[in-house]
This record gives C-alpha cells, sequence and structure tokens, in this order.
C-alpha cells in the first residue's frame, strides 16, 4: 500500500534525525519528533490540546538518555517502528483508503504499545477519543499540505531488532500535564443519546395508548434491587419504543414508585455513535464514554433501542 507524501516525507525526516544524532536505532520516536516539524501534525495536535514543546522536550530528553550513540553506522528499523508502519496501514485499509495518511501514522503511534511515543503523547495532554474525533471531524485529512520536513533517502529495510529501551519506569501514564481543555466540548450524554423525559416535560413525545401493562411491567422490573434491566422484544413497528417513551412520560407526571422518582431516560442514538467511526475502537472508546457518563448520574435510566438485534 503506498503511503502519502507527507508520510513519506516524515518517515524520512525520521531516518536523517536518527542519523545526525548517531542513533544505532530507528525508531517511533524518531517518527513522532521529526512529525512535529510538519504542520498538519501540529495542527491536529493542538486541536487535542497537546503541550508541544513539553512533547518535544520530552522526545529530545529521551533520545539523550535511552538511545545508543554509534559512529559511521546506519539507523537500524526496530520491531516498534515497523509495527507503526503495519498498524497504520490496516488502519488505511480498514478505512478504505487508498494510501496511509498522516492521521492513521499518528493514531498508529499512539496505539504503540510499550513504547515512549505514545507515553509523551499521553503526557502531553492527548487523548485517544479526542485525537479520533479531531482526525474526523475536525480536520480535512484529505486536505493535506507538507511542513517544513528534512527530505533523505527512504528509510532503509531494517533487521527488525528492537531496541534497547524499556518501559517508562514506574510513572502514570496519564499523569504529567494532561491540560485542561481550552475548547467546550459536548459530553457523551448530549451527543451519543436524546434525554426523553426532557422530551416528555416539553409535551413533544406522543401519548401512549394501550400499552398501560407492559409499561406497569417495565417500572416493575426497574424497581429491583437485582437483575433490573429490561428488555423488550418484538417485531417492527409493534411499539417498543413507545413503551419507553410512556415510561418516560409516567416519571415527569410523576406516575412511578419512589424509587424512580426524577429519573432521566437517555436513548441511545446508534447512528450518531456510529458515524464517524473510521478507526479501531473508535465505536467502543464511544460507547465507553456514554456508559461512564451514565453511571455519573445518580438518576439515569440508559435505553438501547434495536438492542435485540
Amino acid at each position: 500500500m503506498k503511503v502519502s507524501q507527507q508520510v513519506q516525507a516524515i518517515f524520512n525526516a525520521a531516518y536523517n534525525e536518527a542519523k545526525l544524532r548517531g542513533h544505532e536505532y530507528l525508531t517511533p520516536e524518531h517518527i513522532l519528533y521529526a512529525s512535529l516539524s510538519f504542520e498538519q501534525v501540529r495542527t491536529i495536535l493542538a486541536a487535542c490540546d497537546a503541550d508541544l514543546d513539553h512533547l518535544k522536550h520530552g522526545m529530545e530528553s529521551y533520545f539523550e538518555q535511552k538511545i545508543p550513540a554509534v559512529k559511521d553506522q546506519e539507523p537500524i528499523q526496530t520491531a516498534g517502528f515497523q509495527s507503526v508502519i503495519e498498524r497504520a496501514v490496516l488502519q488505511s485499509q480498514g478505512s478504505g483508503k487508498a494510501e496511509v495518511g498522516i492521521p492513521e501514522v499518528l493514531v498508529s503511534l499512539f496505539d504503540e504499545e510499550r513504547n515512549y511515543s505514545a507515553y509523551y503523547l499521553r503526557k502531553s495532554g492527548v487523548n485517544r477519543l479526542h485525537l479520533l474525533e479531531v482526525i474526523s471531524h475536525g480536520i480535512d485529512g484529505e486536505a493535506e499540505s507538507p511542513g517544513a520536513g528534512a527530505y533523505g533517502p527512504n528509510p532503509p529495510e531494517g533487521s527488525g531488532e528492537s531496541g534497547p529501551f524499556t518501559d517508562p519506569e514506574e510513572e502514570d501514564e496519564l499523569g504529567g500535564r494532561a491540560r485542561q481543555r481550552s475548547t467546550v466540548r459536548q459530553g457523551a450524554l448530549d451527543r451519543f443519546t436524546t434525554d426523553l423525559t426532557k422530551l416528555a416535560a416539553e409535551g413533544k413525545l406522543e401519548p401512549v395508548i394501550g400499552r398501560e401493562a407492559e409499561i406497569e411491567r417495565t417500572v416493575q422490573v426497574l424497581c429491583r434491587r437485582l437483575k433490573n434491566n429490561p428488555i423488550h422484544v418484538g417485531d417492527a413497528g409493534v411499539g417498543k419504543t413507545a413503551i419507553t417513551e410512556g415510561l418516560a412520560q409516567r416519571i415527569v407526571a410523576g406516575n412511578v414508585p419512589q424509587r424512580l422518582r426524577d429519573y432521566a431516560v437517555y436513548s441511545l442514538d446508534m447512528g450518531s455513535l456510529i458515524a464517524g467511526t473510521k478507526f479501531r475502537g473508535d465505536f467502543e472508546e464511544r460507547v465507553k464514554r456514554v456508559v461512564d457518563e451514565i453511571l455519573k448520574k445518580e438518576k439515569a435510566i440508559l435505553f438501547i433501542d434495536e438492542i435485540h438485534t
């Protein structure tokens, strides 16, 4: 699979950086460090609220302390370097792209395990979900413009030997300079769910007729101490969603047991949840965010439409 001109320029710059510093190994950290000279990379990371200066200084410190220097020897690709490239190719193929772009390389660097490039990205304030959101919605990945990178020979085929660096010892991956987001972003519940109780309070839901028994049974199950997750099954169009809307109307009217008073019913919008999920793990990350925000609320019910399909 081909790589874009910008990605090739980053690989060239990474190779030149390793050779200029006399490094024995060509690592994912060289890719990340070289990419910081390219405008599109800086734009994406800045949109993720990354501290670019802290990231650059961290990489320079890593080079000084962890990478052995040799004389008159070509840098050897590590297994991690090759893994980053392979994962980026798989990401591009999964997205139906004809070539590997900068977004795929950045996500691959972030996903590389036991690696300082991912560690310093997290430490500088980059969050994986935020990175995916910026790539999917905030940056036009096709309109890549080359930055000021060094150009040189293509990275040579390496032996696959891994470099002599170790894991970030006893350091919290999520610690460091996790910076407060500079922009106000919608929470997962606001983006991917609909508050049915709010709609009921505003009179925007249709009255539910002839489903009193089903709604009452739903209320009984929700009031259990254990196994209190009701599921509605049936053919399309019989009114499964209407039962939940009827429940929301009952809660707003106060026609429920004390245990369910003041609860909010959130309907998960599967269309919004799936939209823009181009990368592996995208969908799971969004679901996790929704669940995490639901768990933070003391009185909330999550309705997943079409869960039985």
